[in-house]
């Protein structure tokens, strides 16, 4: 069982930080630094939790994130290959 904590607070740790990054470039107004930051965010190299709350961060300014939606789309794909369910992120589209 405490293998398990520990990926519990490995993963919300991983998330306090993105969205804490995420939130910091929305507040700057950083939209073309967090499109880049989204394209070199390695998908398949986080936990679904992670992602999901990636995807919940950009939702808001998503209209400012031209690659937002390949971000979305990859996360997708890799929950496919991971078999977690996509209908848990498709109201985050």
């Amino acid at each position: 069982m405490s293998g398990l904590n520990e990926y519990d607070a490995d993963v919300n740790e991983k998330l306090d930080v993105i969205v804490k990054l995420i939130e910091s470039f929305v507040i700057a107004g950083s939209f073309d630094d967090l499109n880049t930051w989204l394209q070199a965010f390695r998908v398949d190299d986080m936990a679904p939790d992670v992602l999901i709350g990636a995807l919940t961060t950009t939702l808001p300014v998503k209209a400012e994130l031209p690659f937002r939606k390949r971000f979305y789309h990859n996360v997708v794909n890799s929950f496919e290959q991971r078999g977690v369910p996509v209908e848990i992120v498709e109201e985050l589209k």
